[in-house]
């Protein structure tokens, strides 16, 4: 079975506060692989999760995508949040995703 998930959302800065309507959160304990794209060309991720939520970027990853908080705005963290996977805006600005999952369990 193809357990597959998609989402457009429009995410706000999070100011690196993560507040309601900044972030992204998978459901909790799947793993998969996803692939997000953003903005108008900003930037895109391919990523592999685990059912601890633990994220692996892949190859195919722009270069303003991590795993973790960045000094500064102008990017994108897809991470492990607890037992699941958070993507969060640090764009500077709202942002349209477009959010690809398939989960393998």
């Amino acid at each position: 079975m193809n357990r597959k998930y998609f989402s457009q959302v429009s995410l706000t800065d999070s100011n690196e506060s993560e507040g309601a309507g900044s972030y992204f959160d998978l459901v909790s304990g799947k793993s998969g692989f996803g692939i997000v794209n953003f903005g108008n060309g900003v930037g895109y991720a391919f990523f592999d999760f685990t059912t601890a939520g633990v994220v692996t970027l892949t190859a195919l990853v722009s270069a303003n995508v991590f795993t973790s908080l960045q000094t500064g705005t102008n990017h994108v963290i897809i991470k492990q949040n607890g037992t699941n996977v958070r993507i969060v805006n640090e764009l500077g600005a709202t942002t349209v995703f477009s959010i690809d999952i398939r989960y393998t369990n």
